[in-house]
């Protein structure tokens, strides 16, 4: 049986609790490669039900759950510092986290960055553009 590559390494992935989303499908990848992962989102509803899918898939110590706004400098370094001790390192670091405008979308709407108002548009690049650097 081949080892897994990613044995003994730990991760955290931002954006990790969308039950459809890429932090799920990376979250999963990464356990399936062997490492444990520190799931961080907003939301401690989908944190918890993705959490509970990949724990069917690589057990009960596989990942922890955080809830973190990484647009937050605290909550961002909060939730490594929860990492390295939950978890007992940190290895591996995936920014997944983001948000976009939604106001506007549908068949045949145009969604015009001029449209976006200041507190929207500072929303955004504080998680999309703050978030990784707090993270990291």
């Amino acid at each position: 049986m081949q080892e897994k590559p990613l044995a003994g390494k730990v991760a955290i992935v931002t954006g990790a609790g969308s039950p459809i989303g890429l932090g799920r499908a990376m979250t999963l990848a990464l356990v399936e490669a062997g490492a444990r992962v520190a799931m961080v989102d907003i939301s401690k509803d989908w944190l918890e039900r993705t959490a509970n899918d990949v724990r069917e898939s690589g057990g009960d110590n596989c990942v922890a759950t955080l809830v973190s706004d990484v647009s937050d400098p605290d909550s961002a370094e909060e939730a490594v510092r929860k990492t390295i001790s939950e978890l007992g390192g940190l290895h591996i670091l995936i920014n997944n986290a983001g948000i976009v405008n939604h106001s506007g979308h549908g068949i045949g709407s145009r969604n015009n960055f001029w449209d976006i108002t200041s507190e929207t548009w500072n929303q955004i690049v504080a998680v999309n553009s703050n978030g990784p650097f707090h993270m990291a």
